[in-house]
């Protein structure tokens, strides 16, 4: 495989387009589309992903560079959060690459040597050809980012605002992915889970990884008495 995830990080299993929920919102179908293209080395040359916490960024920008590789690509995936202690020298060379996927690059903001360093690989890979996808939790405008010239070169593909899914959204989501890890919720459970915790993506992902858990633990089913007794929020 030629997909190169720096300092062995891997993508879960799980992050493939076929995986991902985009709902009925126009956007996250706009950046499914666009981010599969890019992992054809096909279509828009940049495309800049921005929303919050759990709504999908991450998943996208490493399910481009599995497909890149199942499509013969080179892709480098870079977690900006948990790289940026490295040095901004993990960027060098990586316009080498078919396709390269910065993730959260929000964490850089007002930092004037990461800055910069971003704003020169986004030149180096436009001369290369390189297809760029970037994710962060503030806009490409946000004057976070200090340099005047990284906010509009953030801004030269796409900038698209992903959103939540609605709650019936969530629950088909919840649902296919407690039937891919091999249990089943039933509706009586899910009403009762929506009616009692949070329902935000992130507790969502937080309590699918729970239950996968506990059935496999205990060989119960998922059931109301269940739910009171062993889920607890974090």
């Amino acid at each position: 495989m030629n997909t190169q995830l720096l300092l062995g990080i891997q993508a879960p299993e799980y992050a493939r387009f076929e995986r991902y929920w985009p709902g009925a919102d126009s956007n996250n179908c706009l950046a499914l589309e666009l981010c599969q293209q890019a992992a054809r080395n096909e279509g828009e040359r940049q495309c800049f992903l921005y929303g919050d916490e759990a709504v999908g960024k991450t998943h996208l920008l490493q399910a481009a560079c599995a497909e890149a590789a199942l499509n013969g690509l080179s892709a480098s995936f870079i977690p900006l959060r948990e790289m940026v202690t490295y040095g901004c020298g993990v960027l060098q060379g990586l316009e080498q690459q078919q396709l390269v996927c910065i993730d959260d690059i929000h964490v850089i903001a007002g930092q004037a040597g990461w800055e910069e360093a971003v704003f020169d690989l986004i030149n180096r890979c436009r001369e290369q050809d390189t297809r760029l996808l970037m994710s962060s939790s503030i806009p490409a405008s946000s004057h976070a980012f200090e340099l005047g010239d990284l906010r509009s070169r953030l801004a030269w593909g796409p900038v698209l605002q992903l959103h939540e899914l609605q709650q019936d959204e969530k629950w088909q989501w919840l649902q296919a992915r407690a039937e891919y890890r091999g249990f089943f919720i039933s509706e009586e459970s899910g009403q009762y889970l929506f009616a009692h915790y949070p329902r935000s993506m992130a507790f969502l992902n937080y309590a699918l990884e729970e239950l996968d858990r506990i059935t496999l633990q205990t060989q119960r089913k998922v059931t109301v008495p269940l739910l009171k007794q062993e889920l607890n929020a974090p």
